[in-house]
């Protein structure tokens, strides 16, 4: 019984520790501020950097949280250690991003678009 309740407490602590990131994540927080307020992330890829016209450089990063490539998955993405963007279901904003690369959504759509999938996403 006891191992029973230590297993649900240990549930429930991991569950307010692990919040979705588009329910509580902000644009221009640091890493820093992320990890306290949802953990770490499931995978980190690194895309390189953006060179400035001074010459300084932009790290550009991506934390995934959840399984990448499957309903639901969100990402954060930081540029300069600061947050840039929050994508509350990455395999729908890449499903909506190909089909307007292959002109399917005009350039026009895209923007309402992925709102309205972020807005859906994160209830």
């Amino acid at each position: 019984m006891r191992t029973l309740m230590t297993f649900f407490v240990c549930v429930l602590v991991c569950s307010f520790t692990q919040a979705q990131p588009c329910k509580k994540v902000k644009v221009g927080m640091t890493t820093i501020e992320v990890l306290k307020l949802v953990g770490n992330p499931t995978e980190v890829d690194t895309l390189g950097y953006n060179i400035n016209a001074d010459g300084s450089q932009i790290q550009l990063m991506i934390w995934q949280y959840g399984d990448v490539g499957k309903d639901g998955n969100q990402r954060v993405e930081f540029s300069g250690g600061k947050v840039s963007n929050i994508i509350a279901d990455g395999k729908k904003y890449d499903e909506l991003i190909k089909a307007f690369q292959h002109g399917d959504i005009p350039k026009d759509e895209i923007g309402e678009r992925i709102s309205r999938m972020n807005n859906d996403a994160c209830k």
